[in-house]
């Protein structure tokens, strides 16, 4: 196509940074519609990369809103809507879309864009999902002792040990090591 619509909620938009820095890193001359909702500035993940690419890449348009009032009059304040999607688009209903964030989200977006006269073929959806299993509550016997690893953290230089039942995630706040993380559950790839 020659262009995409990309909609994400929360950590939802960890695949679309994916598919945006794939287009920009290949100078993909096509139109890159992003918009973002979060609840305020702070939940605004990937903001420094999300800015610098904006700012080199014209065919990259962002729309970040916000629920509650940001610093930068570029935020918009509110929630998306059907008109602030079909005032920032042209011609949407021609438009590849896709859509990650909280099921209710996708939802009444998707609803929105049907109402656009978007065929439901152009629209897509991603859904963030699983849980991790419960930790074992059971002591751990010689042959699961023998399965635990440890776990290096290069940049500061700390160890912890790494039992099966535990995620790195887990492993690394129980040694304090801070590392980056979104979903809890291995499936954004933050972490």
């Amino acid at each position: 196509g020659d262009s995409v619509v990309l909609i994400a909620g929360g950590v939802g938009v960890t695949p679309m940074m994916s598919v945006i820095r794939y287009l920009t890193d290949r100078s993909w001359r096509g139109d890159i519609y992003f918009f973002f909702t979060v609840r305020n500035e702070e939940n605004i993940i990937f903001r420094e990369e999300i800015e610098y690419l904006e700012k080199r890449y014209p065919n990259l348009h962002v729309t970040i809103l916000l629920d509650m009032a940001g610093s930068k009059p570029s935020y918009v304040t509110g929630r998306i809507s059907k008109e602030i999607l079909a005032a920032r688009v042209p011609e949407i209903h021609r438009r590849r879309i896709h859509i990650c964030g909280p099921p209710p989200m996708m939802d009444a977006v998707k609803g929105m864009l049907l109402e656009l006269n978007v065929p439901a073929d152009n629209i897509k959806t991603e859904v963030f999902a699983g849980k991790l299993p419960p930790p074992k509550a059971v002591p751990q016997t010689t042959q699961e002792a023998a399965k635990t690893s440890v776990a290096t953290f290069a940049r500061s230089k700390t160890t912890g040990v790494m039992p099966p039942q535990k995620t790195v995630l887990e492993a690394s706040e129980d040694v304090g090591v801070n590392i980056a993380y979104s979903c809890r559950v291995g499936t954004c790839g933050i972490c």
